[in-house]
């Protein structure tokens, strides 16, 4: 008798606990004013669109309460609930009843994408069956002579974007490179690293300077447009800023160089992919690899299951194994880009010249460094079978909006290959066409500029350009130190 008085004493206070509970939920649920209806728990917007987070069956004055934005530089929101979308992020829009009990709901603003500033043409290289790029256009034996022109960093930052902002809304960046496009059309081949994602999800740097403390580098994707105005053929971007929107962010820049029908490595999407570019010019098979030690600890952003597929972090093993699968693939001449150093600085570090060592002991045959913003001097290793292997320790910025003048001086390196009859391909010539990026020329903003008169349609001494090019001139020789010959005119690169 006792225990089934025990039993119905329980029962009614487990009775009791669960009215209250639910109680309590219904009280919850009903202190929000019935004139709020929220329409969604996320929003989705384009940029400029506006729409409202009242339901159009109630009447938006008798709203009680309030509305915030959590970040009213992506989505504003006024006093009766009408967002409008103002840049590509993600944020909240909060109402808080006088109760101060709060409804939150997502907000996603994305960009309309940016269609390409002209027709995308067929690169003069084009992918084959066997995973080698070759000029199929071509009506010329194999000379087995090839000209290869090298540039650093490619960057598209805040002014930069700016600048080329264009009354319509999209974005034209060929003014940066009018006065070299003349110059890359005497080569065979141009490769340059860009150094920005080019992803229509993510914020452009203009709107969104930084992520986790560190620059953050996303751009327009007609970016690629100029250049492919400028003559570029192959895109390395195994650098720190590819990780900087994540998996997402990654995979769009990938896509957008495909779209461009830039060939590119350095950064990857699946595990099929070829780890490197084999480019056949002129009879001449030369592979592209590209690396990088930094990362910015955004890497983490990225899934950790797929992290060391997608980016090519940099290791003597990783290198040995690529050049390796390159040669067997048929690579008769192996340039390596690796991005590495200390930023801003002229010198090279004892961690620079130790991975160029291991770079040239893998069987590198031309080793190009990228990251430090900055022109570092030029060497020349000799590897373990005794060959000589010239490393550039950094080619600086080749375009920037950066205003310390260490980060504008720049140039083009300029190589000619040969093979000769038992098939041995060599460097013949090797030279250097001193740049600076001038914040303003002519009207146009952030033109990399040759120094020499003859490539720059005739700066002289009358300019208003003059001393800023002739102090660079300066530097940039100081640096180079006599390591490579200058080029300065047309004729020293014209087959």
């Amino acid at each position: 008798m006792k225990n089934k008085y025990l039993k119905l004493i329980f029962f009614v206070l487990f009775v009791n606990i669960i009215f209250f509970i639910s109680n309590v939920e219904v009280q919850a649920d009903t202190i929000y004013d019935n004139s709020v209806n929220l329409q969604k728990k996320i929003i989705t917007l384009r940029e400029g669109q506006e729409t409202s987070i009242w339901s159009s069956s109630e009447d938006e004055n008798n709203i009680d309460g309030k509305y915030y934005s959590k970040n009213m530089k992506i989505a504003a929101v006024d006093k009766t609930g009408k967002i409008k979308a103002k840049m590509v992020g993600v944020t909240s829009i909060v109402y808080r009843n006088q109760y101060n009990k709060e409804i939150e709901t997502t907000i996603i603003v994305y960009r309309k994408m940016l269609e390409p500033l002209t027709e995308i043409k067929e690169p003069r290289y084009t992918l084959d069956n066997d995973g080698i790029y070759r000029n199929s256009n071509s009506s010329e034996e194999d000379s087995n002579r090839a000209r290869i022109m090298l540039v650093g960093d490619l960057m598209n930052q805040t002014r930069q974007q700016e600048a080329a902002m264009t009354e319509d809304g999209t974005y034209n960046f060929n003014a940066s490179f009018s006065l070299v496009k003349d110059i890359f059309s005497k080569a065979d081949y141009v490769v340059g690293n860009i150094e920005s994602l080019l992803s229509n999800s993510e914020p452009y740097m203009k709107e969104q300077n930084f992520a986790g403390n560190r620059p953050f580098c996303n751009g327009p994707i007609t970016y690629l447009d100029a250049l492919r105005y400028a003559g570029f053929d192959t895109l390395v971007n195994g650098n720190n800023h590819m990780t900087d929107g994540g998996e997402r962010g990654l995979i769009e820049t990938n896509n957008a160089l495909d779209k461009y029908k830039f060939s590119h490595t350095g950064c990857f999407t699946s595990e099929e992919e070829q780890r490197f570019v084999i480019t056949d010019i002129n009879g001449i098979k030369v592979a592209v690899l590209s690396y990088s030690e930094k990362f910015n600890k955004k890497d983490t952003t990225l899934p950790e299951d797929k992290r060391e597929m997608m980016i090519n972090r940099y290791s003597k093993e990783k290198v040995e194994k690529d050049i390796k699968d390159a040669r067997d693939k048929g690579a008769e001449f192996v340039i390596v880009y690796n991005h590495w150093g200390r930023e801003f600085w002229n010198d090279y570090t004892e961690k620079q010249a130790l991975h160029a060592q291991e770079i040239a002991d893998a069987g590198a045959d031309l080793i190009i460094g990228s990251h430090p913003h900055a022109l570092q001097t030029s060497d020349k290793l000799i590897n373990k079978e005794g060959k000589s292997v010239p490393v550039m320790y950094s080619m600086g910025n080749f375009v920037s909006h950066q205003t310390s003048t260490v980060t504008k001086d720049t140039f083009i390196l300029n190589v000619v290959l040969t093979k000769d009859e038992s098939g041995d391909v060599e460097i013949s010539e090797m030279g250097y066409i001193p740049c600076h990026v001038l914040k303003e020329y002519n009207g146009d903003s952030y033109v990399v500029t040759p120094i020499s008169r003859e490539f720059n349609k005739g700066i002289d001494i009358n300019s208003p350009y003059y001393d800023e090019l002739s102090n660079a001139y300066t530097r940039i020789a100081t640096i180079i130190n006599g390591t490579i010959p200058e080029i300065t005119s047309f004729n020293q690169i014209t087959n």
